[in-house]
Formats: structure tokens, C-alpha cells, sequence
């Protein structure tokens, strides 16, 4: 298991999003091929049947580099806004060491109207466990207790159906609730070099 202190947070977020929006929600489409005054968005996301799109930026750097993306997201946004974007939408760890300085960009982003969504440590470790096993079906390292191995596919419709209530409250803060919910069972975790489900 991965110390809390080793998950890097772009990583995390990086792989998990892109796979929620894909099996979750097929009313949005994911654009990470972002045009050149997009530099600290990470994804553009767009409604298929609808010109709405809004802007995804990871933010949880530490204090001497925060505030300087904010500076530069608070320009593309105020460039860009209902034009290119409809919303923008900042995570960042509630626990994430913040300055006066970057309190004060976070405050006028928001005036500007950017969402600030602050993810709780329990959220982001379930997260974690979501992409951790979600690398594992890639790598061919994920398996049933009984040795079978599972691929991503497989591994994509269990957490369809299983997502624990900490990342399903994140997945409905960012676009709604999922489209059902069922009890989440069980999920072994091993040190081996393969993983159980």
C-alpha cells in the first residue's frame, strides 16, 4: 500500500479523471489536446449535445509555485471566459499548505468566478486506490482471488457498480450523480506482484 505522503497528486487526478468522464458520463467528451492559451488547464471538458465547456486545473502545488499559476490561470480565464470557457474548476487537497499570498489568488480567482473544489485526504486515497488498480488490469497484474487475471474492462465494470461513497461524493461534486449505486464489497490489497479484486 502507498504512503499517503508518495501519491503524487497530478498523477492521481490525472488518470482517474479522464476514466471517470469516459465510463460515467457519456454526455461529456474530454479534450486533453488543449490550444496554446490553455497552459495551466489540464482538461477541457464539453457537453456533446451542447456548447458548454469548462476547464479543469490541477492547483495543488506548493506555496512558492502556487501563486503564480493562479496569476496565470486567473489571465487565461478572464481571456477566455464565455468564449472558449463557460466554467473553470480548481482541485487542490483541503490539507495543502497554503500561504497568505496564494489565499489571496484563491480569493480572487473565485470573484472572478472559478470553482475552487477541494478534495478531502480520504477522497484522494481512494482515488489513488481506483488508478492503483486500474494500472494493475493495464499491466496484466490485476486478479481474482482465484488467480484469474482481470483487464481493464473488467475492472471498469465492477467500480461502475462499486464506487465507494468518498469518491462517488467526489465524482457528484464535479458532474452529478453517477447513473446507479451499489454496496462496495471487499477489495483485497496485497504487497505481491499481483493485486486481488
Amino acid at each position: 500500500t502507498r504512503k499517503f505522503t508518495d501519491l503524487c497528486f497530478d498523477s492521481v487526478v490525472g488518470v482517474t479523471l479522464p476514466w471517470i468522464v469516459s465510463n460515467w458520463h457519456a454526455n461529456l467528451s474530454l479534450c486533453e489536446d488543449l490550444p496554446r492559451p490553455f497552459g495551466d488547464i489540464n482538461f477541457v471538458l464539453r457537453a456533446k449535445r451542447a456548447s458548454a465547456s469548462w476547464g479543469m486545473s490541477f492547483c495543488n502545488h506548493e506555496p512558492r509555485l502556487l501563486w503564480h499559476r493562479l496569476d496565470r490561470l486567473l489571465k487565461q480565464w478572464n481571456q477566455h471566459r464565455h468564449h472558449l470557457l463557460n466554467d473553470l474548476i480548481l482541485l487542490r487537497l483541503r490539507t495543502a499548505r497554503t500561504t497568505e499570498k496564494g489565499q489571496e489568488r484563491l480569493r480572487r480567482i473565485e470573484s472572478a468566478g472559478a470553482r475552487i473544489l477541494y478534495l478531502e485526504n480520504q477522497q484522494f486515497v481512494e482515488l489513488a486506490a481506483y488508478q492503483s488498480m486500474l494500472t494493475e488490469a493495464h499491466e496484466g497484474n490485476l486478479t481474482f482471488p482465484d488467480g484469474q487475471l482481470i483487464d481493464e474492462t473488467v475492472f471498469t465494470t465492477w467500480a461502475q457498480k462499486h464506487l465507494s461513497p468518498s469518491v462517488k461524493e467526489f465524482v457528484d461534486a464535479l458532474f452529478g450523480p453517477p447513473d446507479s449505486t451499489e454496496k462496495v464489497p471487499t477489495v483485497s490489497s496485497s504487497n505481491r506482484t499481483r493485486s486481488t479484486l
